[in-house]
């Protein structure tokens, strides 16, 4: 088993990862968190048994995975540092050397130097609150200062209720926040980073008292941004059962008439868009553009073998992707900030980074992208890695046959779940457009886009007699 997680076959190693996933013999998991396994050279190897050490019951010893985060870096270190988490919070990890552990985290949340550039310093905080909440609690007072974006969002994060929730999923599985943290959220509602507002408001959504809606309701006022315009609206919808639009007076009357802190209980609806995301739709090929639902969006554009395989009757898919790309950028806004991320077992960016639209740099861009001679497997995982750190996106929208063969996760259920942890601290939303893909492929993609704030659409050709569906 050891062996087979540094096979070169993608799908192979990941098999393997689900298999260390059980694992409880004391010979073997001895041997995972060894050199062939979780100090391995080999990044993918290290990771995917970091990752996959997280569901061990019970779990490493604390002093095993104190060992193991001073010699790790880079993505096998934040694995790690999300294993911690999750076996803390399951009570999986024995009282022994857990102060130590604790120290630890706390060293990597305080990592400045350049030495350290890549460190897990937010995820090392929800660690460390799972461990030791009195020491993070501390620590997140500190964190909403940061210059950090992304431990200003696990500060916030980091004052959450500790209801007995999957912690590691966001979206409409979010912790609702505890007084303390309605206060932490007020500092932060204004934040000049787009993706720590958008954390904010998706926080207060979940939390149902009445200084949350009414924070919300201000932050509808003054919000410049469409994607969290819709999420502000989506979340006073969830709390109140109202269906009002962007305008904050019949938000404000409801809120007059609440009585008390703890808001009554809402009749359910359906999920919103925004907070929830909607069930998957169908829409034909004679409906265009992307579902970007923002003015600063990325599109990733999957170019893998699989797109440009000829179906029957001569058809591609990528005919399909290419006719929504150009209607995409021919209906783009002036004024939004926007990027394509073509891809196939690497990203290419166009442009490098997000620039304002103007007519001449979409014919430009949309040029770019004719001229692109893409071949291979698609890793989509890469892409996503690509865009997240331009900072001024809140919205990636998916463009893909919804097959990641090339992805470092390319099981569309693990892909899926550790794309959501990632996400925890750069909350982007994502709309997934599915090229024709069938039903059954869509429910597995679908937790994604209900998560993330964003919503799943399929894009089908007519069809064609005897072509089978995935």
């Amino acid at each position: 088993m050891v062996r087979a997680l540094a096979d070169p076959d993608g799908e192979v190693a990941e098999q393997a990862q689900l298999i260390v996933r059980g694992e409880n013999n004391l010979r073997r998991r001895a041997a995972l968190l060894g050199a062939e396994g979780l100090r391995s050279s080999r990044t993918e190897v290290a990771r995917r048994v970091a990752e996959a050490l997280g569901h061990w019951r019970p779990g490493p010893s604390p002093a095993e995975l104190e060992r193991a985060l001073g010699r790790l870096e880079g993505a096998p270190q934040a694995a790690l540092v999300v294993s911690i988490e999750r076996l803390a919070r399951s009570g999986a990890l024995e009282s022994e050397r857990q102060p130590a552990l604790a120290r630890s985290l706390l060293r990597l949340v305080h990592a400045r130097s350049t030495r350290a550039p890549q460190a897990p310093r937010g995820e090392a905080l929800l660690a460390l609150q799972a461990l030791d909440p009195g020491a993070a609690r501390a620590l997140a007072l500190e964190a909403e200062s940061s210059g950090d974006p992304r431990l200003r969002v696990a500060s916030l994060l980091a004052a959450s209720s500790p209801e007995p929730l999957d912690p590691l999923v966001p979206g409409p599985g979010l912790r609702p926040l505890t007084p303390e943290g309605v206060a932490r959220a007020r500092t932060l509602a204004g934040d000049d980073e787009v993706r720590v507002r958008r954390a904010v408001v998706r926080a207060l959504g979940a939390t149902r008292t009445r200084s949350a809606a009414g924070l919300l309701v201000e932050r509808l006022e003054v919000e410049p941004r469409p994607r969290l315009r819709s999420d502000l609206v989506a979340a006073l919808r969830r709390l109140s059962g109202l269906r009002h639009g962007e305008d904050a007076r019949p938000w404000r009357a409801w809120l007059r008439g609440v009585e008390g802190e703890v808001l009554p209980p809402s009749r359910p609806g359906p999920h919103e868009r925004g907070q929830g995301g909607d069930a998957a739709a169908t829409a034909s090929a004679r409906e265009p553009a992307l579902p970007l639902g923002s003015d600063r969006a990325a599109a990733l554009i999957d170019l893998s073998g699989s797109v440009q395989r000829e179906l029957q009757g001569g058809r591609t898919r990528k005919d399909l992707i290419d006719a929504v790309v150009l209607a995409t950028l021919e209906g783009l806004p002036a004024g939004a900030m926007f990027q394509l991320v073509p891809f196939t077992a690497e990203p290419r960016l166009l442009p490098e980074v997000p620039e304002t639209v103007r007519p001449r740099t979409a014919r430009r861009w949309a040029q770019d992208y004719l001229d692109l001679r893409l071949q291979g497997p698609g890793d989509l995982w890469e892409a996503v890695e690509a865009a997240l750190p331009q900072r001024c996106l809140d919205t990636l929208v998916l463009l893909t046959d919804g097959a990641p063969t090339a992805a470092f996760h390319h099981e569309v259920d693990l892909f899926v779940e550790q794309l959501l942890v990632s996400l925890r601290l750069d909350p982007v939303a994502l709309e997934l457009v599915l090229v024709d893909a069938g039903p059954a492929l869509a429910r597995r993609w679908q937790p994604l886009a209900e998560a993330t704030g964003g919503a799943l659409q399929l894009r089908r050709f007519p069809p064609v007699a005897g072509e089978a569906r995935r």
